[in-house]
This record gives C-alpha cells, structure tokens and sequence, in this order.
C-alpha cells in the first residue's frame, strides 16, 4: 500500500509540473524576430499602392504586432487592406518589420496615407471606366459621358469619406496620446514644485547650521583674543575647582557610614 501511494504521489506531482510547464509555455511571449511579418503577404497585393518590400538586414528593431503603437496604427489601415481584419484577434502571432513600422508611424507617414488614397481612387476610376466603355457600347456620347462623370462623382465622394473617416481614427488617437502626455506633465509639473519646496526648505536650513557655525567659530577663535577674557577664564575654572572641593569635603562630612566598623 505505502508502494503504490508513493506511485500516487509521484504520478500526481508529475502531473502538476506538466501542467505548469504548459503553462509557463502558453504565457512565454515569442521573439518578435521568429514571427513573421504582418505585411509580408499583403506586398505582391498592394505593391502598387507604394507597399515597401520587408526590411531583410540583420541588425534591425523588430516589434510585436501587438504591441501598443503597432497594434493601434494597423488597425487604421483595415479599410485599404482588408486582409489586416483576419488577423486583428491573433496580431500575437506577427510582427512588424522595422520598415513598415517606419512606413506606416514614423517616416512620411502622412504622405504614404495621402497616396493611398490617390492610387486607390485612380484604380477604381480606371475599372469604372473601363466596365462603362464594355457593357454600354452604342450608347451616345452625352448619356455615356454623363454615367462617368456621376460615377467619378461617386467615387471621389466615396474616396472622400474613407479619408475622413481614416483622418478621425488618427485624430482620436492622438487626441489619447495628448490626453496621456497632459496627465505626465502634470505629474511632473507637481513632482517639481513639491521637490522645490524641499529644496527652499533644505537650503533655509543649511544657512542656519552654517551662520550658527561661523558664529562658534568665532566665539572660539576670540575667546582669548584679552587680559580681560583670559582673568575671566582663570576664575571661572578656580571657581568650579573650589566648588569641587567643597562638594567632596561635605560628601566625607555628612556621608558617616565610612567611619562606622563593620
């Protein structure tokens, strides 16, 4: 019995250490180098909307597509590349190459979303046009020229509203981070002010103890600077010297258990 408990017993902490290998496992976040870029799929698609190739050089900053400022950023893109939506609920598994980290936040960020824009309002001008030019031959110039001009009209109106709506989501985001840079200026702006307060205070303190020292100093340097001062002295010491004596005389006098014989 006490054999097949020790089997138990082992067989259970086995057990435990397993489950707790898996989860050390499940909560080890990956290398963001050993996960592949968000983008990288989505280049041959929108090569031509000015998506740069992944960066390949080894010594590079590679983040964690779901990282904060990544995470935020992609998600202001789902409307040009659709592909972005599938992977929102897993960005855990990608990464962002230091490239289209750079093309998307940092470097001429403004200009890449403005051409965007552009190219795809040109790339559906284009198939407008072109599916007008195939299913309505024989129609007559004036009705034909006027279905582009309100399908143009349409899609610059459409173009129109996914820039603004692009241009609010960049807007509520930097209104949060405004909103967290006020709260930091804040806390240091009182940090300051409190640590000023202690530095008065300290200071006060600090001229005190330093007049007080000078004025010792000279007491002490001056204490014989005269005939006078030094006669003082001389009394003042002869005086605690009899007061001494005196004290010791009347402890023999009145102490009378020395005189007594065991």
């Amino acid at each position: 019995l006490q054999f097949f408990s020790l089997l138990l017993v082992e067989a259970s902490q086995a057990n435990q250490e397993d489950k707790a290998n898996q989860a050390n496992q499940a909560n080890k976040r990956p290398n963001a180098k050993n996960l592949p870029c968000a983008l990288a799929t989505l280049v041959p698609l929108y090569k031509n909307l000015g998506l740069l190739e992944c960066e390949i050089k080894n010594s590079q900053t590679i983040r964690h597509a779901d990282s904060k400022k990544p995470k935020s950023r992609l998600q202001l893109y789902n409307d040009f590349f659709p592909e972005l939506i599938q992977i929102q609920t897993h960005l855990q598994d990608f990464s962002l190459c230091e490239k289209h980290y750079n093309q998307l936040w940092q470097i001429n960020s403004s200009d890449f979303d403005n051409e965007i824009v552009e190219k795809q309002a040109r790339t559906q001008y284009a198939h407008k046009t072109n599916v007008v030019q195939t299913n309505e031959v024989g129609v007559q110039a004036n009705p034909e020229t006027h279905e582009i001009g309100i399908q143009v009209a349409d899609i610059m109106l459409h173009t129109l509203e996914t820039r603004v709506c692009f241009l609010q989501s960049q807007l509520d985001s930097k209104v949060i981070e405004v909103e967290d840079l006020k709260n930091r200026l804040e806390y240091a702006y009182d940090y300051v002010i409190e640590s000023w307060g202690r530095v008065q205070e300290i200071s006060k303190v600090n001229k005190e103890l330093i007049e007080l020292n000078n004025a010792l100093k000279y007491k002490w340097k001056n204490r014989y600077d005269s005939q006078r001062k030094r006669i003082e002295s001389v009394i003042q010491i002869a005086n605690e010297e009899r007061q001494n004596v005196y004290d010791d005389i009347e402890s023999l006098i009145f102490n009378k258990e020395q005189f007594l014989f065991n």
